[in-house]
């Protein structure tokens, strides 16, 4: 295509008029950069002085470098660039420019395939709920127990189309005390996501937005958030990148960490080598060109990719209002009477450079503030934000920043948030400041102080010990409440592999102001084998010195996994326990036996789902995001998900598929083999893109009363009709002439008459079904007249 073109072009420049240069003419040239060919062609205009110019926007497609000053449609003369030379070679229509270093545009290569856009599937409608079952007895003796109590906890959704529909609860028989709610209402929402705008809108109860610097709260009302999860297929991060200069054709590779992570072919002149696969995390990348005679250069070069930053011209918002939610867990609707709202903003002005607003209020109050992230020279992350409020006649103000950097292999942040005089947020005017009586014995829930702290400062240190082959953390935390009251904690930690798969480690910590509150933790992990790892640690805190033993094999995630777990604790209080679980296809089960402080207790948790979607009604594992209802058409046919077994079809020939992965391709696939051998089958495997905590529906179109046989047809000589032909059944079914003259035909009745199309004309014929159960029929030879 690329060479018909320019032959194209050729000719339309051969053929103009030789007086075409007193007026200036047209040209489209092959372009060839110092040398070196570019496989484009550019259009150039000669003037009446056999000057060559082009269009900025045209130079910059071919990698030259204008001066400011030009529009995207001006024309740029090659001879006013300084240091540029070409050729212009009128038989070949090729040009040739010579660019200095300086003038030449980094051609760009994302290490990173464009992702096609990721099309979500149709939601089912149906309904689940997660359920954890806990129920407990114990006392001083085995034949003293007493019990106490049976709980449940439970996550109910219904969804469709429209959206999401949540609600949870905790139902108890005995809350330990003698007041608050047996049963308790948590969370009560609806929400829709819509992934063409990647906006999902909530209403109920949700927390609301945040960022660093400010507080979230529980509203009960309405919220309107982007959601980058609903495109997985966008970048929203600026991703670390590398550059660099080649002078001819070559190999570059870039190794981050030691691990090479890409490998491009490059041509000559700079690059830029984008979105590399760093998630997170700062370092250095070293990257290595190598041309075609081995010939190699190296450099390094810094990176730094963080959360908090937005790729240039992305926009992360959230938006909501409702009235604070009071005594969340402990009481099911209590609201404040007072309407609040709040809103957050982050953009990303450039890649290094994203700016954050923030505003909330109430009818009395008044709080907003800027910030700003910034990412200097990959070297230094530095976070600042101001905000000011206003609440009963009293103003207030805020302070923050932070600094994230790495100097050598030391990785360094900080950060400290100031309030000056009477700063207030929505958690404080709403928060309940007076004592709340749950019942009639007086029992009280007194609340916090609930005003941003005057001072927070946090410094954490983290470095590799080369001589120790180990690890040392360091932090430090300073809070100086509203109220007066200062903690001051210095936390330091240890750790390094042994013997192979082992692990060291050592924590201690110390409240700088309170000699008491101060520990150390000593613990070796070892892997055992066949996901079997013991552990034992030792320490001692304000209680006093103690040491545990530990061996454990966790439930996996697998149906049919065993896991247990024996631990002993021996100090100050001794602590036993022995516990073994087991995760079936329709639940988990727990148990756990233990003595604690010479009283000895049991207990029993049951976790699960109970689904109701499809038309079918599944007991499974506790279902967290998307899942899928298979229906194969018939019992006993095993699914696959992502070329794995993972289920086998019921009596109603329908399985259920969890874990799948919202707003992401997710393969599902059946065994056909296992099917009746007179079964049609519509596909055999299909890719589903949920929407999140959603259910699909996939049928595959599997028909186990086809009314299926297999018929020759032949001519009237006898002859097997020839291979290819195509027909169709007096019931409208179309069906192709096989091998032999056989045809496979379904939906058949107990007479039919069948038409084949031929180069002559059509031929008919006609015979009669009759079912053999699961075996298959053939009938014939069939004359077709």
């Amino acid at each position: 295509m690329a060479r018909g073109l320019l032959l194209l072009r050729f000719a339309f420049a051969l053929l103009a008029p030789v007086g075409a240069h007193a007026a200036g003419r047209e040209l489209q040239l092959e372009v060839f950069i110092t040398g070196q060919p570019t496989n484009l062609i550019g259009a150039f205009r000669e003037d009446d002085r056999r000057r060559l110019s082009a269009t900025r926007r045209e130079l910059e497609e071919l990698g030259v470098k204008v001066p400011s000053g030009y529009k995207a449609e001006d024309p740029v003369f090659l001879s006013d660039l300084a240091g540029v030379s070409y050729r212009f070679d009128e038989p070949a229509q090729t040009i040739d420019i010579d660019l200095p270093e300086s003038m030449r545009l980094a051609k760009t290569y994302p290490a990173r395939p464009v992702r096609d856009r990721i099309e979500v599937s149709q939601p089912g409608v149906g309904a689940l709920i997660n359920y954890d079952l806990y129920g407990s007895s114990g006392g001083e003796s085995v034949s003293d127990w007493n019990f106490q109590g049976l709980s449940a906890t439970l996550d109910a959704r219904i969804f469709s189309p429209l959206g999401i529909a949540s609600q949870t609860a905790v139902i108890t028989s005995d809350t330990f005390t003698t007041s608050g709610d047996k049963v308790l209402r948590l969370d009560t929402m609806w929400s829709y996501s819509d992934p063409d705008r990647q906006l999902t809108y909530n209403a109920g109860d949700m927390i609301s937005s945040s960022l660093a610097w400010t507080r979230p709260v529980r509203l009960g009302g309405f919220q309107v958030q982007r959601n980058f999860g609903l495109r997985p297929d966008l970048i929203v991060l600026p991703l670390a990148s590398v550059s660099g200069s080649a002078a001819v054709p070559s190999t570059v590779d870039v190794y981050v960490n030691g691990v090479k992570s890409v490998s491009q072919d490059v041509t000559g002149g700079p690059f830029s080598i984008t979105d590399l696969p760093v998630a997170s995390g700062q370092g250095d990348a070293r990257v290595v060109v190598r041309d075609a005679t081995g010939r190699e250069t190296e450099t390094t070069q810094p990176f730094f990719v963080s959360s908090n930053l937005l790729r240039e011209g992305v926009l992360d918002f959230s938006v909501e209002a409702g009235f604070p939610r009071l005594y969340y867990a402990a009481l099911s609707n209590t609201y404040s009477g007072e309407l609040a709202g709040s809103a957050s903003l982050s953009f990303g002005v450039t890649d290094r450079f994203t700016l954050q607003a923030h505003a909330e209020g109430t009818p009395k109050l008044a709080n907003g503030g800027l910030g700003a992230v910034f990412n200097l020279a990959d070297r230094v992350l530095v976070s600042g934000a101001g905000a000011v409020s206003y609440y009963a006649d009293g103003y207030g103000g805020l302070a923050y920043g932070s600094i994230e950097t790495k100097i050598g292999d030391v990785s360094l942040s900080a950060s400290t948030m100031r309030t000056f005089g009477e700063y207030e947020d929505i958690a404080s005017v709403t928060a309940p400041s007076a004592r709340l009586s749950l019942s009639a014995d007086d029992i009280e829930y007194l609340s916090a102080n609930t005003r941003p702290a005057r001072a927070v400062d946090r410094v954490s240190v983290g470095m590799p010990l080369s001589f120790a082959e180990g690890s040392l953390n360091f932090s430090y935390i300073r809070n100086l409440s509203a109220d007066g009251d200062s903690d001051h904690i210095l936390t330091a930690g240890y750790s390094r592999p042994i013997l192979g798969s082992a692990a060291l480690f050592v924590n201690g910590w110390a409240d700088m102001r309170d000699s008491e509150n101060s520990g150390i933790l000593v613990g070796l992990s070892v892997p055992l084998g066949g996901g079997v790892s013991s552990s034992f640690d030792g320490g001692r805190d304000e209680s006093g010195a103690y040491m545990t033993a530990a061996v454990v094999k966790p439930v996996g995630q697998e149906p049919g996994s065993l896991g247990w777990r024996l631990s002993d604790t021996e100090g100050a209080e001794r602590h036993r326990s022995a516990s073994v679980g087991y995760r079936a296809n329709h639940g988990e089960v727990d148990v756990t036996a233990e003595e604690y402080g010479g009283d000895y207790y049991a207990r029993g948790e049951v976790r699960g789902s109970l689904v109701a979607a499809g038309g079918d009604v599944f007991l499974t594992n506790r279902i967290d995001d998307a899942f899928a209802v298979v229906d194969a058409g018939a019992a006993d046919v095993p699914v696959l998900y992502e070329n794995k077994p993972v289920a086998t079809t019921g009596s109603s020939g329908k399985a259920l598929v969890t874990r799948l992965r919202s707003y992401e391709h997710n393969k599902i696939a059946i065994d056909p083999a296992r099917l009746p051998i007179n079964t049609t089958v519509g596909k055999t495997e299909e890719t589903v893109v949920p929407a999140d905590r959603s259910g699909v529906v996939v049928d595959f179109g599997v028909d186990t009363k086809p009314q299926s046989a297999i018929v020759l047809l032949v001519a009237p000589t006898g002859e097997p009709l020839r291979a290819g032909l195509t027909g169709q059944t007096a019931a409208g079914q179309t069906f192709v002439v096989g091998y032999d003259g056989r045809a496979f035909m379904t939906k058949l009745q107990a007479n039919n008459e069948v038409t084949v199309d031929l180069a002559e004309g059509a031929c008919h014929a006609a015979f009669s079904y009759a079912p053999k159960g699961d075996q298959q029929v053939s009938i014939g030879p069939v004359i077709c007249k």
